[in-house]
């Protein structure tokens, strides 16, 4: 419409310069017209060629122009009155044209020509455009292809709400990307887990060598510790296996101190407290035929146990030393515990120690002992202080 109105008033003005062209011409002619009948004195000129009408000078009439400057003037008026109609029509169509510019502009958002013709676009960016526009064409023609298959005829016709669905989709991508970083740092860890496994292998197959040989050491030192199920230490069994000749070498004065009754056994069982287990002592008592343990003697009998195996460790060491004698022994107290029939039985034990060559030292205050000892140190108190005498203690 804005070109056809553009259009419209271009020949408008044309047409307008041509009447006015026109209207020129004829006013150019009529002058030209008035000047050749002035001239010729047509008006005043006799039809007989006879004396001219007013000053009386004779005037030649030339018919051949006069006629000729008449069509002229003739077609000027005819071309005035073409052009003319050409103006009126180009005003016509201007007014029409008009109008349907001013519908146009109605039904758009532009105030005027001229903010339409500022939003015209170039044809770079309409080309641009109509590429798009096809584009999408066929996009929505995939998109119909699509939609047409049978699989997808239950569709419904409205656009559902995809608000949920979207964030329910982002939700899940995040938790995908997520997962994926878990899944990789997972994946490396077991490839770290693998190559160490596989170290660990060969290392365990070099080390087994090693290990069954420390197994065996352990299993050794066990043992020698008393770890093990014997709960005796090495060092323990060797005692014991010492308390055994102990044993046996203490029986046979403790038999004679005691009239035979009791017996002293070595305990490899459990031991009660915290005493060493291998390293136990029980008595046999022949009145009763059981064995107890030693804690259950009375003062006298352990007294006399106590003698027994001390005698014997210095048997044992004279047997197990490489000959060494033990030339003396001493005895602090502990005879005030023995009734006189043990007593005497502990005292002829001794004199048989004493009678075999050694010197044996015994410190009490029963008085009945001195019968028995002949020679002693005496230690006699007084009010000025204790002295002591050497000799015959008779």
């Amino acid at each position: 419409a804005t070109q056809a109105a553009a259009a419209a008033r271009l020949e408008a003005e044309r047409a307008g310069a041509r009447a006015t062209a026109h209207r020129a011409e004829l006013q150019e002619l009529d002058a030209t017209m008035a000047d050749a009948l002035r001239d010729s004195a047509l008006g005043d000129a006799p039809l007989d060629g006879g004396e001219p009408i007013g000053d009386g000078a004779a005037v030649e009439l030339d018919l051949a122009g006069a006629g000729r400057r008449l069509d002229r003037v003739v077609r000027a008026a005819r071309d005035l009155a073409s052009a003319e109609r050409d103006r009126v029509h180009a005003e016509r169509v201007v007014h029409d044209t008009a109008e349907r510019l001013a519908h146009a502009l109605g039904g758009t958002r532009f105030e005027s020509v001229e903010q339409a013709l500022g939003a015209l676009l170039d044809d770079a960016e309409i080309d641009r455009l109509d590429e798009q526009i096809a584009t999408h064409r066929d996009r929505v023609a995939g998109v119909a292809a699509q939609l047409a298959a049978e699989d997808l005829v239950d569709l419904p016709h409205e656009r559902p709400d995809l608000g949920g669905a979207t964030g329910a989709l982002h939700a899940a991508r995040q938790a995908h990307e997520r997962a994926s970083g878990a899944a990789e740092r997972l994946r490396t860890g077991a490839d770290a887990i693998t190559r160490w496994s596989d170290e660990h292998r060969a290392l365990t197959l070099e080390s087994e060598p090693r290990r069954r040989d420390a197994a065996l050491l352990q299993r050794l030192s066990d043992t020698l510790l008393g770890r093990s199920g014997s709960k005796v230490s090495l060092q323990r069994w060797v005692l014991a296996a010492f308390l055994d000749d102990v044993c046996a070498l203490a029986n046979q004065r403790l038999q004679t101190m005691t009239g035979g009754r009791y017996t002293l056994l070595v305990h490899r069982g459990d031991t009660p407290g915290n005493r060493a287990a291998g390293l136990d002592l029980r008595v046999l008592d022949a009145h009763t035929g059981e064995e107890r343990d030693v804690a259950t003697l009375s003062g006298g009998e352990t007294f006399q146990a106590s003698l027994a195996l001390a005698l014997a460790v210095a048997d044992a060491v004279e047997q197990h030393a490489g000959g060494v004698r033990m030339d003396a022994l001493f005895i602090d107290e502990g005879f005030g515990t023995l009734d006189p029939d043990a007593l005497e039985l502990a005292m002829d034990e001794l004199d048989a120690l004493r009678a075999g060559g050694r010197m044996v030292g015994v410190i009490s205050h029963v008085g009945t002992m001195q019968e028995r000892i002949r020679r002693g140190i005496r230690v006699v108190p007084s009010e000025t202080g204790s002295r002591v005498e050497v000799g015959d203690v008779r």
